[in-house]
């Protein structure tokens, strides 16, 4: 396939630092840099923008996952990438809300209807410690009832790790700020709007995989916390490896996001120039080419030709196949559709190189 038949392609800029640096994070890599200038986003994007004419291809750029609104320009910025409004949910980790209290407002107007606010613990020693910032859970609480003050609804994210028992704690905060506003049409069986999270096995989550919880912990959970309360995506979520391994290979229940068909062209640039597909590991087996040296073209034609980095290789082979390979049908910890794919991708790579 040529590199100018992917139609739209989707790059997101590495521009962004979050104030945040947490445990769990797949795209906080390295030590802590600057943000980039406005000019130079737009500097960049532009050069992008360009090259993508002559290619041929469309392109939307943004911004990589981050705190979007730690940025000093982030209106500016929005503008830039012609999006005046946001979603009507937004994820912060809240920093800036609880130091601006009056953005709430602003939010509300660019269309925001929720904030999806995220624990990594259930006091100040334990969540400050995930989120490797002193004073980050006070911001999340300080978010939360300015949120609800101004009749903007909180979602609240759990991340899962052992002891699952932390969960609890996490759920006794939240309904302590939100248990009043918990009716209307975000109210889940009469409790407050709470999800759980594992943990994605890539970037700085690949070192929590000791933590990473099994069946067995989930006795551990609050009643409230059903395996229906963790996040599903692409098609799994809280299930066994065995278990996802075994529908995989035994049964014709499909997930992952290339077998769903959501895979897409969506890339990340780094600030070197280097591109990797959005959501893979930022190492030599998954690297498409760098923008300076290589250009657009070629990344394109290494992300959808017959010649794709190792990584990209390895998972077109299917989810199906590489369970049957690298899967363990006897496997207890407990997986999403993503985590079980960069855990067999990751196997199949380091045991192939051998």
């Amino acid at each position: 396939m040529s590199g100018t038949d992917v139609g739209t392609i989707a790059i997101a800029l590495e521009a962004v630092e979050c104030s945040n640096r947490c445990r769990h994070c797949e795209v906080s890599y390295g030590p802590r840099r600057r943000h980039l200038s406005r000019d130079e986003i737009r500097s960049w994007a532009d050069g992008i923008r360009r090259e993508a004419e002559l290619l041929g291809v469309q392109v939307e750029i943004g911004l990589n996952n981050s705190e979007m609104l730690d940025h000093p320009r982030w209106r500016e910025l929005l503008s830039d990438f012609g999006r005046e409004k946001l979603g009507r949910a937004l994820a912060t980790n809240g920093r800036r809300i609880a130091r601006e209290p009056q953005l709430i407002e602003e939010l509300k107007k660019r269309g925001v209807e929720w904030l999806q606010l995220t624990l990594g613990g259930g006091s100040a020693e334990t969540h400050d410690g995930f989120a490797r910032r002193p004073g980050a859970l006070d911001d999340i609480v300080t978010t939360a009832k300015i949120a609800h003050a101004a009749g903007v609804h909180v979602d609240w994210n759990y991340i899962a790790y052992r002891p699952l028992s932390e969960i609890a704690r996490m759920s006794d905060l939240a309904k302590s700020i939100s248990g009043p506003f918990a009716a209307g049409q975000f109210d889940h069986k009469g409790g407050i709007d709470q999800s759980i999270s594992l943990v994605k096995p890539q970037g700085e989550g690949a070192r929590m995989e000791h933590l990473r919880p099994t069946r067995a912990d989930l006795a551990e959970l609050p009643e409230w916390a059903s395996k229906e309360r963790f996040g599903t995506w692409c098609g799994a979520g809280c299930e066994t490896e065995g278990e996802v391994v075994k529908a995989l290979c035994e049964t014709e229940r499909r997930f992952g996001c290339l077998e769903l068909g959501q895979g897409g062209c969506w890339l990340v640039a780094c600030r070197n120039g280097d591109v990797y597909p959005q959501c893979h590991e930022r190492q030599p087996a998954y690297l498409l080419g760098n923008l300076n040296a290589d250009g657009l073209g070629s990344i394109l034609e290494h992300f959808s030709g017959a010649n794709p980095p190792p990584a990209l290789a390895v998972r077109r082979r299917g989810l199906p196949d590489l369970a049957a390979d690298y899967g363990d049908p006897n496997g207890d910890r407990l997986h999403s559709g993503c985590s079980l794919c960069r855990t067999l991708v990751s196997r199949a790579l380091a045991r192939e190189s051998v």
